[in-house]
């Protein structure tokens, strides 16, 4: 049975961690085991939901070390395990992540997939943070204006570097959980075929 590592890149708040939950109902039903990997709740849970300002250097600094604990760690023992890692991040700078990534489904023999989420409208993830209180730190953009520039920094830095990014990837518009769940699943299990 192939094994998938499967690698969701979009902006904060852009429907990473739905449509990831939606895959792994979908993959699981079929008898794929999977497990979601967040690095937010990774942060979280190494740095016991200590949030530092978005942009200060400590708040780098983190995301630093749960990048690294996701990627030299849960990602490969997941694999190791024999179920396919579904891993959440912005990846706002993908010639930093993808390779990396890629590299690591090589060596351990699974079918590398990468997933891209277009931006929503500023409106709309700011909708998102009032409705949803994970491990996000992008919380509360109306009225903190520090995650607003983040939010608009990343969101403009994330549209140009997958503008020409030329690997393998799924483009996946924002639409309704089933449409994107359903576009996503589709190059899952078509791309290379």
């Amino acid at each position: 049975m192939i094994q998938f590592q499967i690698h969701i890149a979009g902006p904060p708040r852009s429907g990473k961690s739905t449509l990831a939950r939606n895959l792994k109902c979908r993959l699981d039903i079929i008898g794929r085991k999977t497990v979601i990997v967040d690095i937010d709740e990774t942060r979280a849970k190494i740095f016991e939901d200590s949030l530092p300002s978005i942009g200060s250097q400590l708040h780098g600094l983190m995301q630093f070390w749960a990048y690294n604990a996701v990627f030299e760690l849960r990602i490969k023992d997941i694999l190791a395990s024999g179920a396919s890692p579904v891993a959440i991040a912005v990846y706002s700078r993908p010639e930093k992540v993808y390779h990396r990534a890629k590299i690591i489904a090589d060596q351990m023999g699974a079918e590398f997939r990468f997933i891209v989420i277009e931006a929503t409208s500023f409106e709309e993830m700011a909708r998102r943070c009032l409705k949803d209180k994970s491990y996000s730190d992008m919380r509360d953009p109306l009225n903190n204006t520090a995650e607003r520039k983040s939010w608009e920094d990343v969101a403009s830095r994330f549209k140009a570097a997958y503008a020409d990014f030329k690997e393998p990837h799924c483009m996946i518009k924002q639409g309704t959980p089933e449409e994107m769940a359903y576009h996503a699943f589709n190059f899952i299990y078509t791309q290379g075929a």
